[in-house]
């Protein structure tokens, strides 16, 4: 099976470099958003000591792109600039959490939400599969920097003669570096316009240290792995 992979795959490379032509508008800008699917860490409500898991739900994920087209070429490079949103499933969070608490006869939690943005620039492959190359397939693989904010939350415990209210802390992480790899499929309307499907997995381990009472030795390290499998669409314009 995986030799039919790879035949394929040097099968369309070869067609892709004998109908390479030169291409009059070597640039394109496109615009394009869809469900951004949380995986691994980013998406568990499971306790551990090191990395603060996040009980992410499905979100939003809207990306611009800006590619440049090597001439008589399949390769280009292209730069990306993305927002994503994504839930925290707060349910799901107090049900792990409640273990933590034996005097609490419920919990609740309210939480904002997790907010991304990403700046990525990489290489792409383009194989056309006719020879008017208006359908393509793509590869890509990108490297950059994202910033997460961690979400302002509240725990609730309710007790038997009473409640109270906690508040957890929220903001802005540093900038870390993020990579991306994807593939997807685009059908090009005419010169100038063309619609895209692609789906790709995107990956960062943001870093929270804090000392909170300052000249006392109670520092704090989280880790947040962000990992996500968004799956767009959208338009360009090519000029």
């Amino acid at each position: 099976m995986r030799r039919l992979f790879t035949s394929i795959f040097f099968a369309s490379l070869t067609i892709s470099v004998l109908h390479a032509q030169h291409i009059e508008q070597p640039f394109s800008i496109g615009v394009l958003f869809g469900p951004a699917f949380p995986v691994g860490k980013f998406a568990s409500t499971g306790l551990d000591s090191s990395k603060i898991q996040s009980a992410a739900k499905t979100g939003l994920n809207a990306a611009i792109t800006l590619t440049y087209h090597f001439p008589n070429s399949i390769f280009s490079i292209y730069a990306m600039g993305s927002w994503q949103q994504n839930g925290v499933d707060t349910k799901a969070l107090a049900k792990t959490l409640m273990s933590g608490y034996s005097d609490t006869i419920s919990l609740a939690v309210d939480s904002k939400s997790w907010r991304t943005w990403a700046i990525l620039v990489g290489p792409r492959v383009e194989l056309p599969l006719d020879a008017s190359r208006k359908c393509r397939i793509e590869f890509s693989f990108g490297g950059g920097i994202q910033q997460a904010i961690v979400p302002y939350y509240t725990i609730t415990q309710y007790y038997t003669n009473g409640s109270d209210i906690g508040f957890y802390y929220g903001g802005s992480l540093n900038p870390v570096f993020c990579y991306q790899f994807g593939s997807g499929f685009s059908y090009h309307v005419n010169r100038f316009w063309s619609l895209t499907i692609n789906a790709s997995y995107t990956h960062s381990t943001s870093v929270y240290n804090n000392n909170e009472y300052g000249a006392i030795s109670d520092n704090q390290h989280f880790v947040f792995p962000i990992s996500s499998v968004n799956l767009l669409a959208g338009i360009s314009y090519s000029f």
